[in-house]
């Protein structure tokens, strides 16, 4: 350890760790070189930063993959781990580093998902809300014009801290669909669709028709108990008068009983020479796969 930080460049001991990371089974080099590095003080920079994400991935293997936790033990040590992606981010952000620092902000994003997809599902998502909510924030401040422009100088004439590419408004829509989820499974409804309403901004940025096609999905899902104009709304951003009740239907928003004459009204509203009931009355059954 001696010999790093006079001899060797400290920073040395941050790329190792990364690698032996990356090649993934080596954990016990990992941790060697983490701890290494950490007895070296060095100061708040992205070599820090960098440091801290790799320990994050390396403490959510260690409960999903060394130590193998289930449930409530699992989250509680995933929960552990990304307090070291918040600390990293913390360092991205500030003052003076958020400027430069965007793509560090952009890692921490990518091991984010990496480490929490096993928490993307109801009675469990709510419990890294906050977490979520951070690494969205953080994401889209450095990836707006001026971004990391801590005071908003000259945002007009700065550019993003990191590229804005039609896969970066892509990875926006995807983790404010995440966050929505997250908001709506800790029962903050009119969070989680303003969440999924700022997905929708940024859907003609990512053209992505399949894309645009989940997020009025997840629209139509969150608003499954209390619809009411999010259908129009639907049938306006999809230029279909079908869509929106469809997606209502499929995500539980109309009863059962009532999805048949709903969808059939819909269909007459968009061809009304085509009597769809009359066509599915005359529709021969399906013959029976059993003999």
């Amino acid at each position: 350890c001696d010999r790093f930080g006079s001899e060797l460049s400290s920073e040395l001991l941050v790329v190792f760790a990364e690698v032996a990371s990356d090649l993934r089974d080596r954990e016990a080099q990992v941790v060697r070189a983490l701890d290494l590095f950490e007895r070296l003080r060095c100061e708040d920079d992205q070599f820090t930063a960098r440091a801290l994400l790799v320990r994050c991935v390396y403490e959510s293997r260690k409960g999903s993959e060394t130590c193998q936790l289930k449930g409530l033990h699992l989250l509680q040590q995933l929960k552990y781990a990304l307090e070291f992606l918040t600390q990293a981010l913390g360092i991205a952000t500030r003052p003076g580093n958020d400027a430069r620092y965007g793509f560090l902000v952009y890692n921490a994003s990518l091991v984010f998902w990496d480490i929490v997809r096993p928490l993307c599902r109801m009675g469990w998502q709510r419990h890294i809300v906050q977490e979520t909510n951070a690494i969205f924030e953080a994401l889209k401040l450095v990836a707006k014009p001026g971004g990391g422009d801590a005071k908003g100088k000259g945002a007009a004439a700065t550019p993003p801290a990191i590229p804005v590419t039609v896969e970066m408004a892509a990875w926006l829509v995807e983790l404010s669909l995440n966050l929505a989820f997250g908001l709506e499974d800790a029962e903050k409804n009119a969070d989680a669709q303003k969440a999924v309403d700022y997905a929708m901004t940024l859907i003609e940025e990512a053209n992505d028709p399949k894309l645009k096609a989940l997020v009025l999905s997840a629209k139509a899902y969150l608003a499954r108990k209390a619809p009411g104009k999010i259908k129009e709304d639907i049938d306006k951003a999809s230029g279909s008068a079908v869509l929106g009740t469809a997606y209502f239907v499929i995500n539980g928003g109309i009863p059962k009983e009532q999805a048949e004459d709903q969808l059939i009204a819909a269909w007459k509203s968009a061809d009304a020479e085509y009597d769809l009931r009359e066509a599915k009355e005359a529709f021969p059954p399906c013959a029976s796969l059993v003999s």
